[in-house]
C-alpha cells in the first residue's frame, strides 16, 4: 500500500472548499512528478505556480498525523534541503504558536533560505514568516490548514507574497492517504517569470523530496 503526496502550487483568493483532483499518468516511470505555470491573479500580476505529485510507503505512518508532522517539524526543514544543489536553509524554526479566535491552532514558522535562480542573479535570498491556521472547511479532507506570509514581518525578503493549503486525506478505493499542498509565490526581485519557475521549482521539489525520503 502506497501513500499520495500531491504538492500544487495553484493561485487562489481564499481556501478551496474541495479537494484538488490529482492528475492523470503522474507516476508513470517514478514515485513523483513536478510541473510549473506562469500565471496571473485577477489584478494580472504574474506568479508562479509549481505542482509537485508522489508516492510513499504507508508502512512509515500510523495516521495522517505523522505526515502532518513530517511537514510541520520546522526545524527539519534544514535537514530537508541538506544536500540540494537548488535551496540551501539556514533557519527553519518554529516562531510562535497559539489559538486563534476561531479555537483552532496556528504556527508562526520563520525561515531563511536561498534558492538558485537564472543568471545573473544565481541565488535569490528569502526571508520569511509563515502563519499555518487550520481549517475545516474543506470538503473530503481529513485534516486541512491555509497559510499566508506574515505581512507585519520587517526582515520580508525576496518574496512579495505567499499563500497556500494543505490538505490530508483518505482514498478509501485504494487504500492510501492522500497530501495536498496548495501554494503561490510572487518574487519580490523583478525576474523574468518563466526563467526563474524550473529553478524555484527544483529548489522546492528537492525539499519534498528529502521531507519524505525520496532521494
Amino acid at each position: 500500500m502506497k501513500i499520495i503526496l500531491f504538492c500544487l502550487l495553484i493561485s487562489f483568493s481564499a481556501f478551496s472548499s474541495e479537494l484538488p483532483t490529482i492528475p492523470e499518468n503522474c507516476f508513470l516511470d517514478k514515485v513523483y512528478c513536478s510541473k510549473w505555470d506562469v500565471l496571473q491573479d485577477e489584478t494580472l500580476k504574474k506568479y508562479i505556480r509549481i505542482n509537485f505529485f508522489a508516492e510513499l510507503s504507508s508502512d512509515n505512518f500510523e495516521s495522517f498525523k505523522d505526515i502532518e508532522k513530517l511537514y510541520m517539524d520546522f526545524p527539519a526543514w534544514i535537514a530537508y534541503a541538506e544536500g540540494s544543489n537548488s535551496i540551501k536553509i539556514s533557519l527553519s524554526r518554529l516562531a510562535e504558536e497559539g489559538t486563534a479566535p476561531n479555537g483552532l491552532p496556528f504556527y508562526d514558522h520563520e525561515a531563511h533560505y536561498v534558492i538558485r535562480g537564472p543568471s545573473p542573479v544565481n541565488w535569490v535570498k528569502v526571508k520569511e514568516i509563515t502563519t499555518y491556521k487550520k481549517i475545516t472547511e474543506v470538503s473530503g479532507a481529513l485534516s486541512s490548514w491555509s497559510f499566508d506570509l506574515k505581512k507585519d514581518n520587517p526582515a520580508l525578503e525576496g518574496v512579495k507574497a505567499k499563500k497556500g493549503e494543505i490538505h490530508v486525506a483518505f482514498d478509501q478505493e485504494k487504500n492510501v492517504y492522500q497530501l495536498f499542498v496548495v501554494v503561490d509565490i510572487y518574487p519580490s526581485i523583478a525576474l523574468l517569470h518563466k526563467l526563474a519557475a524550473p529553478y524555484m521549482e527544483s529548489g522546492f521539489v528537492s525539499m519534498f523530496l528529502g521531507m519524505f525520503d525520496l532521494k
